[in-house]
């Protein structure tokens, strides 16, 4: 496939999804109860899964040789994203229920 096809079907794709998720959170905003708290429930969302993923970077970059050492860095990377889990799980349980 021609390197400026490839780029074209890319950046097509791209724009859907964009474009689906956009429309999909907008339409999720108007009908929320409360937008407000919709809003700040998805930025706290995106921060925990922000946060677990720069904690597992940093882990990973640590490298072995050092304190941490294979089983051990698994070990902090999973408590980790059990830790986020369980908020988002509290935060957003009453949504998911209804």
């Amino acid at each position: 496939m021609p390197q400026s096809l490839r780029i074209a079907l890319i950046a097509f794709v791209l724009a859907g999804v964009v474009g689906l998720f956009g429309y999909a959170l907008i339409r999720a905003l108007k009908k929320a109860e409360s937008p407000i708290g919709f809003v700040l429930k998805w930025i706290i969302t995106l921060l925990l899964v922000v946060g677990v993923y720069w904690v597992c970077q940093r882990v990973f970059k640590t490298g072995a040789g050092g304190f941490l050492d294979g089983a051990a860095l698994a070990f902090v990377v999973v408590i980790t994203a059990l830790i986020a889990a369980a908020i988002i799980f509290v935060m957003w349980g009453a949504s998911i229920g209804q």
